[in-house]
């Protein structure tokens, strides 16, 4: 006689297999580097009234990381492609080296599920800030402590200039504004307001 705990485990990976849809990433990475940006892609109309509402719109990207944390990105709205079919994108650069699990979902449905290895990297890369316990300070992801010098270039008309002479004088940080007028983020009217 079979096992009793083989039904409920049958059942189980085949709901699985039901709950994936039919959505396939057109860029996925194969593997990655620690502290390097991995993008994901797919194209697929999902005709949402406003895109970039991540009230109502929950496309995302469900990582498990090797050691079992998770976090969850937001795929965000690319335009259209040739074919006026809806992109969607989101980058993820990892901080860990190791096995990686991945789910994208949309509005709470799974859609695809695939993992992929991160190496080590033992580059110059230190990945993200983040502001070290030490008041004042910030660290890269790998601890590593960051010091920032640099000047505010704004709005300017030609970034490229302000960036060869700030690099040469050893700078490593500057501050430019998204506003309305100037490196606007949304490109239609989105019916949002500042307070």
């Amino acid at each position: 006689m079979k096992p009793s705990f083989l039904f409920p485990v049958s059942l189980m990976l085949l709901g699985l297999c039901a709950d994936l849809g039919a959505i396939e990433l057109i860029e996925q990475p194969t593997k990655g580097r620690q502290y390097e940006t991995l993008s994901f892609r797919f194209a697929e109309n999902l005709h949402f009234e406003n895109p970039f509402d991540l009230e109502t719109n929950h496309v995302e990207l469900l990582i498990q990381q090797p050691d079992f944390s998770a976090c969850a990105l937001s795929f965000f709205s690319d335009g259209l492609n040739m074919d006026s079919v809806e992109q969607w994108e989101a980058r993820f650069a990892p901080n860990q080296a190791g096995l990686h699990h991945f789910t994208l979902r949309i509005n709470g449905k799974v859609e695809s599920r695939f993992e992929l290895p991160v190496e080590a990297n033992k580059g110059k890369k230190q990945g993200g800030l983040k502001v070290s316990e030490q008041l004042g300070v910030f660290r890269f992801e790998s601890g590593e402590v960051f010091r920032g010098i640099g000047r505010n270039v704004c709005w300017a008309d030609d970034y490229e200039s302000y960036f060869k002479k700030m690099q040469a004088a050893g700078m490593n940080v500057t501050r430019i504004w998204m506003c309305p007028w100037h490196l606007s983020f949304e490109w239609r009217e989105t019916g949002y307001r500042l307070a």
